[in-house]
């Protein structure tokens, strides 16, 4: 898995059909954080918060749009309005077994999205930890 920031947006990219919520145990697991200490409580906030209200644009193109965009790059750039460089970005990681979701991480009211629009070191360290959940 890997989120990725395009402009104010957020994407990532995890295998299809996931289910985020079985993904928060392993997730605190890496972490190595205390089982119930502030820690694990602030960390268990920001999962939710990054991945609460997700769209698989896969599945909203082939549910919504195929016909309409003749492939699924067309619609990312004429509907999501991203430019071929970002879309070239974004679906390279994109294949049979893996997918490409928005994320809503500005629908919560802890201002994770504030650190995350404008701490890099923030994502890339999150990244980091999340990239061994695939594992």
């Amino acid at each position: 898995m890997k989120i990725i920031k395009k402009g104010e947006d957020f994407y990532c990219i995890a295998p299809n059909n996931i289910d985020f919520n079985t993904y928060l145990e392993r997730f605190l697991k890496l972490s190595k954080v205390r089982e119930n200490s502030f820690a694990e409580k602030y960390l268990k906030k920001i999962y939710n918060c990054v991945f609460t209200g997700y769209i698989d644009m896969k599945e909203m193109y082939t549910k919504y749009y195929m016909e309409e965009y003749e492939s699924f790059e067309k619609y990312l750039y004429n509907k999501e309005l991203l430019n071929n460089n970002e879309i070239k970005r974004l679906i390279k990681h994109c294949n049979e077994d893996y997918s490409l979701y928005k994320l809503n991480i500005d629908s919560n009211s802890y201002n994770i999205s504030y650190y995350f629009k404008y701490d890099e070191n923030l994502i890339n360290n999150f990244n980091i930890l999340i990239a061994r959940l695939d594992k």
